[in-house]
């Protein structure tokens, strides 16, 4: 019988057998699949101890250390609020004091100017170092070129000094603002202070018992509003690096989960 050649395009039969594969392929397909296992094991091994060591039981924080953290956290934020508040309060104290003390000018104003019209007697020493009388009645004790009692600046300057007083008790005593104008005020207050005490020291050589408690009153407010203005500088400085602080150790704080 003769052999016939057909074209692999033309066999309409069943598919061509495929040859077995080689004992040699088949060995070193084994090898490479035995391989790949072993380092596929390694690198689980290797994994498995990393994942060990990066949640190391000592290396994560506890629920107890989470919330004494946590507690420690809140106990300086409740005392850093504590040292504000007392801050206020102190500022606070300061602005009471400034009140007081322009209330009881604008009392001693008032009362001297109803003097100078001689609405009101005049109680003081007449005689002596101490004579009211002199010094009230005497060329300074007017406005130069007029003939306004300088009580009556007196008195103005002491109801501004109440109002800024006010303003600083209702509106927030720790603006600057206030305090910076206080400042200027009773710096205004106490040159002319000194001035009046030249003039009755020098020139009068006679004292005013009620001129001199004024004085005393304005240099009192001068002092107070020097110490709060050099207190809120140191104090602003201090309340920004307490909150840097406090700001660092809530951000670094773990949240649990």
């Amino acid at each position: 019988m003769g052999l016939k050649l057909v074209r692999i395009g033309d066999h309409k039969g069943p598919p061509f057998p495929t040859p077995p594969p080689s004992p040699l392929r088949m060995e070193n397909r084994s090898a490479t699949i035995l391989t790949s296992r072993c380092i596929n094991g390694k690198l689980l091994a290797n994994m498995r101890n990393r994942s060990n060591q990066f949640f190391d039981k000592d290396l994560i924080p506890t629920g107890n250390a989470l919330r004494a953290s946590a507690a420690h956290s809140s106990g300086r934020i409740s005392s850093f609020r504590k040292e504000v508040a007392m801050k206020n309060l102190q500022r606070s104290g300061s602005q009471v004091l400034l009140l007081v003390f322009s209330l009881v000018g604008v009392g001693i104003a008032i009362y001297l100017t109803l003097v100078h019209y001689e609405n009101a007697p005049l109680v003081c020493s007449d005689s002596g170092l101490i004579n009211c009388a002199r010094v009230l009645s005497s060329s300074y004790s007017v406005v130069p070129g007029t003939s306004v009692p300088i009580t009556l600046p007196g008195l103005a300057w002491s109801v501004v000094s109440a109002a800024l007083a006010a303003v600083a008790l209702y509106g927030g005593p720790g603006r600057r603002w206030i305090r910076v104008t206080q400042f200027a005020w009773a710096l205004l207050g106490m040159l002319t202070v000194l001035y009046l005490v030249y003039v009755e020291i020098v020139r009068l050589r006679t004292i005013c018992a009620w001129c001199t408690a004024f004085h005393v009153l304005v240099l009192l407010m001068f002092l107070v509003t020097v110490v709060q203005l050099q207190s809120q500088s140191s104090d602003a400085s201090e309340l920004e690096t307490e909150m840097r602080e406090e700001e660092s150790v809530a951000g670094t704080l773990p949240q649990p989960k």
